[in-house]
């Protein structure tokens, strides 16, 4: 598939093992043509590039050559089915860390190289492409045998048949991801600090109203008991008086420990968490608990109209997250108003369960509407926002596989959020 071909496909995989033949063998005509697969653009790209640099150092094409594939970290590999010989250029040596002399040149030496937590499924993967179930594009671990490291090696090939469909050669290339992975998994640890200071940044703005909320209970509880101490020490003790007291001491324990159920819940790392069955209405009682009395105080009235039965397969910690970034974001809106209310509706239809949550603002600019939910953008004042709840919150529901949007035909400022009732997977993370 050169530059003189006359119909331009998007390059494939196949296309690039080919062109990575030709530039070993020192042909440096051919060009890949442009594709829309994410996994293969820079791959392509780069090897387009390599070979117009290639082309033009006629006199270095085997160094030029060696050098840029190995600077890729590409190694290829042949291996013939019928004999189970396996061979391995250089750059495969270097991948695996594997000395010539040491290698049988058979399909064992590359199994045994493969660490214990990757070696059953890349085994699965290569004997599936073999019977025809499917091509073989996977992500492995190999542990080098020279130094012991752990290599992240992505391996694509394809199977050459004979006119019957049997299996005879496997040919593919092997690509060092080690420090792409590396990458990922600092960007996720980044990731994770951004979600933290955004939940630290929300609690610090709710810190004074949530030592009220725990204040009042606990004035009531000491209170009380100073009462019943007294009467005790006194001996003027009435039965029915005393249960009455306790019950309002019980009452007010009660309140406390929902308010310090509802912090732990908001402010623990739940992205690894696994689904559960919650009801609706308690995640969002649990996420009213934190702010009311700041919310009271403000003088916003939270109303809630959910069915107690109705349930969803969640992370609840996660969903309380976004109705919180939505709350503090209400609260900003509303406070200024006169009419002051936020107000929280869920129903279920043909297995979704859609939140629609409203407050009473007029609605949001459509020039703000356009880029709210980008990372860091922000209408408040220096110190009053982070500009990443909405970013955080889609990904959020993205990764329950939902939906967050904003309405603009409704007649308040209202976001909705769909969500499946029940998921059919275990170990999604949060963006």
């Amino acid at each position: 598939m050169g530059q003189g071909s006359k119909t331009k496909s998007a390059a494939t995989m196949d296309d690039v093992l080919d062109l990575i033949g030709e530039l070993k063998a020192g042909n440096f005509s051919k060009q890949l043509n442009s594709t829309l697969d994410p996994k293969l653009k820079d791959l392509v790209d780069g090897l387009n590039d390599l070979t117009r640099i290639l082309a033009a150092k006629t006199d270095q094409k085997a160094k030029d050559t060696s050098f840029i594939v190995e600077s890729l970290g590409i190694g290829t590999w042949k291996w013939d089915l019928v004999t189970n010989s396996l061979e391995w250029d250089e750059n495969m040596y270097r991948l695996y860390g594997a000395n010539p002399d040491d290698f049988t040149g058979a399909y064992d030496a590359w199994e045994s190289s493969l660490s214990s937590e990757s070696k059953a499924e890349a085994v699965k993967e290569i004997n599936t492409a073999i019977a025809g179930g499917k091509s073989f594009d996977t992500t492995f671990q190999v542990v080098q045998r020279n130094s012991g490291k752990v290599q992240d090696i992505r391996s694509r090939a394809f199977v050459i048949r004979d006119s019957d469909g049997k299996p005879l050669k496997m040919w593919g290339i092997n690509i060092d991801r080690t420090r792409e992975s590396e990458l990922e998994l600092e960007l996720k640890m980044e990731q994770l600090k951004v979600v933290k200071n955004a939940k630290l940044a929300t609690l610090g703005e709710m810190s004074a109203g949530v030592a009220h909320e725990v204040n009042n209970p606990l004035a009531i509880i000491m209170g009380k008991t100073t009462i019943l101490l007294r009467k005790v020490s006194e001996h003027n003790f009435d039965l029915q008086s005393a249960i009455k007291e306790l019950k309002t001491i019980e009452s007010a324990g009660g309140r406390i420990a929902k308010i310090v159920k509802s912090l732990r819940t908001y402010s623990r790392n739940a992205e690894d968490d696994p689904f559960e069955e919650t009801r609706v209405l308690e995640i969002i009682n649990d996420t009213f608990e934190l702010c009311r009395e700041r919310f009271n105080k403000a003088n916003i009235e939270l109303q809630q109209d959910v069915d107690p039965s109705l349930s969803i397969r969640c992370r609840p910690a996660q969903i309380s997250q976004v109705l919180m970034n939505l709350l503090q974001n209400s609260y900003d809106a509303v406070a200024g108003l006169n009419s002051k209310w936020i107000n929280v509706t869920a129903q279920q239809e043909n297995g979704i369960i859609q939140l629609r949550f409203m407050d009473s603002g007029p609605g949001i600019p459509e020039a703000v509407t356009e880029k709210m939910m980008h990372p860091f953008f922000t209408t408040k004042g220096v110190g009053k926002g982070t500009g990443l709840g909405l970013s955080i919150s889609t990904g959020i529901i993205m990764t329950h596989g939902g939906v967050l949007a904003y309405d603009k035909s409704a007649p308040h400022t209202t976001f909705t959020i769909s969500l499946p009732r029940a998921q059919n997977f275990q170990t999604s993370k949060a963006a």
